[in-house]
């Protein structure tokens, strides 16, 4: 991998893994892509892509269906299946008129310039900052509703109403929900609860429209 250093050294350049069995292609977007600042990583095998992956984390990955061995299509899946793999971006590069199925995030038509595909790559990295910007804040969010839940609850009184006559199973799973606390807030009483242990997120009721509303 070329490690080139940008002019903010305090921030690590987004790693990209390139995957063509056309060394020539390789080093010319290796090439561009490096002098844009990115670090590169390169493979000519599709079955040394799942290691390659898992070995660096890259930010994206981008493609060659074309120049994969045979299960190009299998190689893909697998990348956007693996669990700690899956949330990454794939850019794939295929030829004019292939129909077959991909769950790739952005399919390119070949042949695919340079400069052009260094575009789209930058377009997908910066869509994928976002939506991880977004999901760090609903779960810092969460966290903070959670840590609010645990302190109201250790100052409930013993005896306190608990919301008997509250569905008290998860609106998504149905698994139970253990109760915290009930409020009114402009007029609308809530029943508030902690997080469903199943991962379903954080709920409360409303009593006066009868219907769950998911906090995070």
């Amino acid at each position: 991998m070329s490690r080139e250093i940008t002019s903010n050294t305090s921030e690590i350049p987004p790693i990209v893994l390139l995957i063509d069995g056309d060394r020539e292609n390789l080093e010319t977007y290796s090439r561009c892509f490096e002098d844009a600042g990115l670090w590169v990583a390169t493979t000519t095998l599709a079955e040394e892509a799942v290691a390659s992956a898992e070995e660096l984390h890259p930010d994206v990955i981008v493609a060659d269906e074309g120049e994969f061995a045979a299960g190009s299509f299998e190689a893909v899946e697998t990348l956007k299946r693996h669990p700690s793999l899956g949330e990454i971006p794939v850019v794939l590069l295929r030829a004019s008129g292939a129909t077959s199925p991909s769950v790739a995030d952005v399919i390119l038509t070949k042949p695919v310039p340079a400069e052009f595909l260094l575009r789209r790559t930058r377009e997908v990295l910066a869509r994928s900052r976002e939506l991880r910007s977004r999901s760090n804040d609903i779960v810092s969010r969460g966290h903070a509703l959670t840590e609010r839940s645990q302190r109201l609850l250790g100052a409930a009184e013993p005896g306190a109403h608990k919301g008997d006559t509250v569905p008290h199973a998860c609106p998504v799973c149905t698994s139970p929900l253990d109760w915290v606390e009930r409020g009114k807030i402009g007029g609308v009483t809530y029943d508030y609860f902690r997080w469903c242990l199943k991962g379903c997120g954080l709920f409360c009721y409303d009593n006066d429209a009868g219907k769950w509303i998911k906090l995070a």
